[in-house]
């Protein structure tokens, strides 16, 4: 049964070639019910450090605001990007420590351009 009654839901992902054709980068989320939910955002190490990342994030930013979205959130562990997403304007909004264990995993949100929370 589907109590929301929202059925917008639509796969994003963008990908990032070097000049073979090999992925480099890219950001895998979907939109539903004017949210974007960001799964995954990868750039291959030798990538790293180039502005890759925050340049995919504003790109699928862009996108899901032309698809009417409002809010973006992820989730990160602490020995991946959290301070990442921060620097893009992501706030923290929850902790779960020991996810895994000696580590935690952070739940984080921002709010999109004309957008309210």
């Amino acid at each position: 049964m589907d109590e929301t009654k929202i059925y917008d839901f639509k796969e994003l992902a963008i990908f990032l070639r070097d000049s073979s054709a090999e992925l480099i980068a890219g950001p895998y989320a979907y939109t539903w019910g004017g949210c974007l939910d960001v799964k995954l955002l990868w750039v291959r190490e030798d990538f790293r450090g180039r502005g890759l990342g925050s340049d995919l994030m504003s790109a699928a930013e862009r996108e899901v605001i032309a698809r009417g979205c409002h809010v973006a959130m992820l989730g990160t562990h602490s020995f991946q990007a959290p301070d990442f997403y921060k620097r893009l304007g992501y706030e923290e909004i929850g902790v779960l420590d020991g996810y895994p264990i000696r580590h935690k995993k952070y739940f984080l949100k921002k709010a999109l351009a004309g957008g309210h929370l």
